[in-house]
């Protein structure tokens, strides 16, 4: 009975001793497999602030592109589109038109 209690217990062990040999692997393989991610995440940032500080001019470029006038720039004042004008007379209430008595 002995022996059967120390076989049992020694089977036990080494099927313990295998099921730490493989976490160990896998802690190993998610360790490397974390650093490769670290690594592509950094690499992903820098790519992105660069992409981020080329639109940022590029916008900038655009904004001042729009702002110019023939005032501010060497712009011919026939680019500088058309400026609505606004009406100074007053309005008389009426609707126009001629009217027809009877109508």
């Amino acid at each position: 009975m002995e022996t059967n209690i120390v076989h049992k217990m020694t089977k036990q062990k080494e099927e313990l001793t295998l099921q730490y040999n493989r976490l160990v692997l896998e802690y190993e393989r998610l360790l490397a497999e974390n650093k490769d991610l670290k690594e592509q995440l950094a690499q992903l940032q820098a790519k992105y602030a660069e992409t981020v500080l080329k639109l940022t001019a590029e916008i900038e470029r655009l904004q001042a592109q729009i702002n110019k006038n023939s005032g501010n720039s060497s712009k011919p004042p026939s680019s500088d589109g058309f400026k609505p004008v606004h009406n100074s007379r007053e309005r008389s209430g009426s609707t126009g038109g001629r009217t027809f008595p009877g109508n």
